[in-house]
Order: C-alpha cells, then structure tokens, then sequence
C-alpha cells in the first residue's frame, strides 16, 4: 500500500506541473471574452457607452469531471476628466482580479492587474479614434498540498492529513509581475448604425521568471493577440454582431470567431433593452451557443461549450459553462 501510495504522490505532482506548463501555454481564457476584454487588450480600458462600468465573469471547465477549472473575474475601468458618455473619452482606468483553480483548488492561480488607456481623435467628427493600453499585474501561482494526500501521512488508520507532506518547498512559489501593451482602432458611426473596433496586443512583455522546479530559463512565455468585431443596425430593431479573436502562446494558438443577433426593445437605440442569441466557434477545440440579455444598463449572458476535440470522446463529455454580468453607469 505504501509503495502505491509514493508512486500516487509523484503521479499527482506530475499532473500538477503539467498543469502549471498547460497554464504557462495558455493562460485562463473566456468564450465571453468581450464580457472580459482587458485580457484581450488594455487599450479597451474606458471604452463604452458611459461613465463608469463593473463586469464579472464565472467560467467552470470542463465541468462533468472529476475536477473540474474553475475561473473567476472581476474587472470595472472608468472614465477620467471631461469624460462624455457617447465619445470616446481620452484617459482611462481600469483593473481586474482572476483567479483560477483546478485539482479540486489544490493548484491555484491569482491575478491583480491595473490597466489604463489614452485614446485620441483622427477625425473632426471624433467618430474614429486610436488607443493606447498599457497593463501591469501581478501574479501569484502555487500548488496547496494541505489538501493532498502523500505516502508520508499513510498511517495504519487511513491518510492523517495533519502529518507533515513533505513538500512545503513546492508549496511556496514566487509571485511576479507582468507587463502589457496594446493600440486599438475604433469606428463609431450612429447615423450609420455601425461600430466597427480592431485592435493587437501583448502580453508578459517583461518574460517574467516563473516555475515550481526553480529554473532560471522558466519564464512566462509573450502572449500575442488580435481581435476585430463588427456591430450594425439590421432593420430597425436587430443588431448584428460579428467578433473574432486570434490569440498565440508558446506553442499555443487558437482563433475564437462567431456572431449573435439581438432584438432591441426601441429602434435605432443603441441604449435600449435588448435580448439576443450567438454561436461562437473555437478552433479544434468547441462551439458554444450562448443567450443574452440587457436590461437598464445591467446585461448577463450564459454560454455553454460543446467539445469537439479529444475529451469529447469521453463517457462524460467534458463540457464548460460561462456566465458573465456587466453594469455600466451612465451619465447623467
């Protein structure tokens, strides 16, 4: 049993760092990334329709196993100065907390990450605009073995988890900071009804130094993205959306694209209440239906990714679920 047991306690740790090397790949993503937009880029600090704005986001993957990714996230940005409510207005802040955690919360990843944005006018009308973000954050990863078992707490009456593990040097890592920058290009045309936004970013500009084996050459890897989306006005009281997201890290890239439609309460008012549906396609991995709805300025949207990669193959389908809320304060 005990020889059993100190070959269990290596399998863990082994999942654990894959786990940590799967992370450093790719980092905690969203199918609702534009509910969570200064993961795709820091310059999308401060730009909305209004003064100030909250969102939150709650991912569970792959949810039908054992243990499943859990990820977590709080952001709100706001304007600075003669902010406006329909312009873009040019100084803005913003900052976000993630957490993630996987292995039933033994491996867990915090992020604090401040962001600000400067945007400037390329025409008279001030209808297309140019911005610049910057981000600095810090991050802290770790694996808890308080709630693991090894062979070492093996007793004759079962696994004591008050003995020691023997593995408080992995238990402690050091947290690093991480540096990002991004431009992006807006067009917001109301006479037209349409809305158009392409922007590139990076992330871990600085490579920060990060691993649980004490490596000087683990570092995190640049995390590069794209991202273009389309609204327009289609007939009155629909508005067509079209988004698409390219994002590469280390050996690790995927494109995320789709569309939703949705049904305004009032014609022509990009401010009224509004319920929509989308599909969202991510390459070789899943596509996710997703229902939303805006109410008061207050939106929430749930989505639920369908795999089509290899975990599909599973008894239980390792499917993922994701809810997002948003509250944006308008100016009086």
């Amino acid at each position: 049993m005990s020889s059993y047991k100190y070959i269990q306690k290596y399998l863990v740790l082994g999942l654990a760092l894959l786990s940590s090397g799967t992370v450093w790949a790719q980092e905690p993503h969203f199918t609702q990334y534009s509910s969570a937009p200064f993961i795709i880029n820091p310059a999308f600090t401060g730009v909305f329709n209004g003064k100030m704005r909250v969102m939150a986001n709650l991912r569970q993957q792959w949810s039908s196993l054992g243990s499943p990714y859990s990820t977590s996230l709080l952001a709100m940005d706001t304007k600075l100065f003669n902010e406006e409510a329909y312009t873009q207005n040019p100084f803005n802040m913003g900052v976000q907390f993630v957490t993630d955690r996987s292995m039933k919360g033994a491996f867990q990843t915090n992020f604090i990450t401040a962001t600000s944005s400067y945007h400037v006018a390329l025409n008279f009308k001030g209808d297309q605009t140019l911005g610049l973000g910057m981000s600095i954050g810090y991050g802290n990863r770790k694996i808890d073995f308080s709630s693991l078992s090894t062979e070492s707490q093996f007793t004759d009456a079962g696994f004591d988890l008050t003995l020691p593990n023997g593995e408080l040097g992995l238990g402690s890592v050091k947290p690093y900071l991480t540096t990002g920058a991004g431009l992006l290009y807006c067009y917001n045309n109301e006479n037209e009804g349409t809305f158009f936004d392409l922007g590139v970013s990076a992330f871990n500009l600085n490579q920060p130094l990060q691993t649980f084996l004490y490596d000087s050459k683990e570092v995190v890897p640049l995390r590069m993205a794209a991202q273009a989306s389309l609204q327009k006005y289609m007939y009155g009281n629909l508005l067509l959306n079209v988004k698409m997201l390219y994002q590469s890290q280390a050996n690790t890239d995927y494109l995320v694209s789709g569309f939703s439609m949705a049904r305004l309460m009032e014609e022509e008012d990009i401010e009224a209440d509004m319920i929509g549906v989308g599909l969202w396609y991510r390459t070789g991995d899943a596509i996710a239906p997703m229902v939303f709805g805006e109410f008061n300025q207050f939106k929430v949207g749930l989505s639920y990714d369908i795999q089509i990669n290899g975990l599909r193959k599973n008894t239980m389908p390792a499917n993922s679920m994701e809810l997002s809320l948003q509250w944006r304060m308008l100016k009086k």
